[in-house]
């Protein structure tokens, strides 16, 4: 087995100007099928990169922020220490086998598969409540829309991330209200009610006993039968990421919202890793935000820095009234400012439990992705690359 590949990642082009918020110079415009039109600004190029086999160097979600685990394993275990909710041992077992979840009914998938990934999730992290709130089909053949009357997307070949220091809070604070046209939820979620319980974001003061750290996970794993030999998923280590050089926001727009992902420019320090033939049993685990991770931390101090600037600039004449840009910033502010809970204030001289799993104040934040040619891969009649993501918001 080898313990490199070299492929191609797809990254914006290096003319491209790092954005820490929205411009409107980059993004799509997504409809309520799930389908987007022509992206708009994001010139792109292809650069040679070094991918380390995840399966000889053994990343860790502390470290890297992304970790393989044997997805079916943990969940009979989390049953069987009765952190699992569904009923009986038989019921997992046969939940567990291939073929018996159908990834291409929405409903079956939130129904039967949500339970397994929450408590896959709680098992690997530690955390106290875990939240499914959205997933995506991935097929190499047969692309069409999201989670909606045709249920499967072709893999993507672009260097992102799902969030950004604006989209991630912004997407739990809608999740304690109730769902809006998009959400993949809306259908199983009583009218005026919402996925999660509105007290988790309340003020510190006087509630003690809600959560005071979250992070955004995607679940990822092959739906078919055989091996993934197409287009397996690459994951670039948090560590070697570069916040001020190498991010640049692209904007999706929704019928009801504006939604935000990080697009990447290249960077040499850049360290990735893949997993070569993940099978239906095993899955990747992977942030993609934490609250108390270096980079969300660092992005909080920029903010302020970029807000303190348009209120020093209101007191000169010249530059009084508002820019889009500072209204936007503001509206990112207004959005952090229900965040409050969630800022770390102290500093604790022993790591918990689910810090010497998930990382402590100031590790790894999140994960940038791509899916890639694998040179290995075989000539010939092999099977398309089938898999599942699943989102999902974690409390600690």
């Amino acid at each position: 087995m080898s313990t490199h590949i070299e492929a191609k990642l797809r990254y914006l082009h290096s003319s491209a100007e790092p954005t820490f918020l929205r411009n409107g110079r980059i993004g799509t415009k997504r409809g309520l099928d799930g389908n987007d039109e022509p992206n708009w600004g994001d010139e792109t190029e292809f650069i040679d990169k070094l991918i380390r086999n995840g399966r000889q160097v053994k990343p860790t979600i502390c470290e890297e922020g992304f970790q393989l685990f044997n997805f079916a394993e943990i969940v009979k275990k989390s049953y069987a220490n009765r952190t699992c909710a569904l009923n009986t041992g038989a019921q997992v077992e046969q939940l567990l086998q291939h073929g018996t979840i159908n990834f291409l009914d929405h409903a079956d998938v939130v129904s039967r598969f949500y339970p397994l990934v929450q408590s896959f999730v709680k098992s690997c992290t530690g955390a106290r409540d875990v939240f499914c709130f959205d997933h995506n089909i991935r097929r190499t053949e047969l692309a069409a829309g999201k989670n909606s009357q045709i249920q499967v997307q072709p893999p993507i070949n672009y260097v992102h991330t799902d969030y950004t220091i604006t989209s991630a809070p912004r997407r739990l604070v809608d999740l304690t209200r109730p769902p809006k046209q998009n959400d993949a939820l809306k259908s199983f979620i009583p009218e005026g009610k919402s996925l999660i319980p509105p007290e988790y974001i309340a003020a510190r003061k006087g509630h003690d006993d809600y959560p005071t750290r979250y992070v955004m996970f995607n679940v990822w794993k092959s739906i078919g039968k055989e091996p993934i030999q197409q287009k397996p998923l690459a994951l670039c280590s948090s560590g070697s990421l570069n916040v001020e050089t190498d991010l640049v926001v692209f904007e999706i727009h929704y019928a009801d919202r504006v939604g935000e992902n990080w697009f990447v420019k290249h960077n040499k320090e850049h360290q990735w890793t893949y997993f070569p033939q993940m099978s239906f049993d095993e899955a990747l685990l992977f942030k993609q935000w934490d609250s108390h991770g270096k980079i969300a931390l660092d992005c909080l101090k920029k903010l302020d820095t970029i807000i303190d600037g348009y209120r020093n600039a209101s007191d000169d004449p010249e530059k009084r009234g508002k820019s889009s840009t500072q209204e936007i910033a503001e509206d990112a502010a207004a959005v952090l400012s229900k965040m409050e809970r969630f800022i770390p204030i102290e500093a604790k001289e022993k790591e918990s439990y689910f810090e010497s799993l998930i990382g402590s104040v100031g590790s790894s934040d999140f994960c940038i992705h791509s899916a890639i040619d694998d040179p290995n891969t075989p000539q010939g009649d092999i099977p398309p690359r089938e898999s599942i993501e699943v989102r999902c918001f974690a409390f600690f």
